[in-house]
């Protein structure tokens, strides 16, 4: 009962250097930097223009743009290799949402939809081959 209470007036504050020598490193790993410095090029090369105009018309964004983003394999980052994503975690298709919205949210919606609204939770709760099939479109972009 002592340690529940000690814990706890650590994590209030109340009792200093509690943690002392205890500390987590928040970092990037190089993989993630490489990831956020592409898709940044990327996006500042071939978006700013296509955000305006989506954004002006209020139209989804064309379909050439889904195909370009499944090309360079920002569909589905985080969805597994079965599903055709890109195997990686969640932070990283966060990383990858991020730098497309700093053009757009409207352009960067498809790759949040294919990362973490429907296909995410297919891949999680659908049958595996209705999972299979359906992630599969959105990552693909057929």
């Amino acid at each position: 009962m002592q340690r529940l209470a000690k814990e706890q007036q650590c994590r209030l504050g109340f009792i200093e250097n509690c943690n002392k020598g205890v500390s987590m490193d928040f970092s990037l790993s190089g993989e993630q930097q490489a990831l956020i410095d592409t898709t940044q090029k990327f996006a500042h090369a071939e978006l700013p223009e296509l955000a305006k105009e989506t954004e002006k018309t209020n139209t989804p964004p064309p379909r050439s743009l889904l195909k370009r983003y499944a090309e360079l394999g920002l569909m589905g980052v985080n969805l597994p290799a079965k599903y055709g994503g890109g195997e990686m975690n969640h932070l990283d298709a966060v990383l990858v949402l991020e730098e497309l919205a700093k053009i757009s949210c409207a352009v960067a919606f498809p790759v949040f939809e294919s990362s973490f609204g429907p296909a995410l939770a297919i891949a999680h709760f659908a049958p595996k081959k209705c999972a299979r099939a359906s992630c599969r479109r959105f990552v693909a972009v057929i």
